[in-house]
């Protein structure tokens, strides 16, 4: 079924899924939703998005702020919470654990590819978010060439690009 915020996606979710090749199913079923790390004394979360007590993923929050996620996270033991999901950069250091979503990756309005880097000092997780500009002229075209489902709202909501 159709994830509960995703309903304009829906029939391009459908339409990749019926292009991708069967041999990578386990594969992909394989991948953890979230992963626990503990580097040098600091405790983090990665997860693709903030989760429910059943596991299941939360609707988007369109404002998200640090106050939010540690009433969301407040019996959780984690210093960092890595997660992605809602494609904005998000970056919310308070006094109980810092929270970093650096964007999607090449999914924005400007022609850039964004990621992060967490170092860890003392225990401290230390942020530096970067980005990477690349020529998208052509993952653009190929919404037209391969005639994808609502491309006309992905490439407006997404990239920031009227059709």
């Amino acid at each position: 079924g159709c994830m509960q915020g995703h309903e304009q996606a829906y029939r391009h979710h459908q339409w990749i899924a019926q292009r991708l090749d069967e041999n990578y199913v386990p594969f992909l079923r394989s991948l953890p939703r979230k992963m626990t790390v503990e580097l040098e004394g600091s405790r983090a979360l990665m997860t693709h998005y903030h989760t429910n007590y059943t596991g299941g993923f939360q609707p988007i929050d369109p404002n998200p702020d640090g106050e939010k996620l540690d009433r969301l996270y407040a019996d959780s033991p984690y210093d960092l919470v890595c997660f992605g999901h809602h494609h904005p950069v998000h970056w919310f250091q308070t006094n109980r654990r810092t929270y970093v979503n650096p964007g999607a990756l090449g999914c924005n309005e400007r022609s850039v590819a964004r990621y992060g880097l967490i170092q860890i000092t003392g225990g401290v997780p230390v942020v530096h978010l970067r980005e990477v500009e690349y020529d998208r002229k052509a993952f653009l075209q190929s919404y037209i060439d391969l005639d994808v489902p609502d491309r006309e709202f992905i490439v407006k909501v997404f990239h920031g690009v009227n059709p």
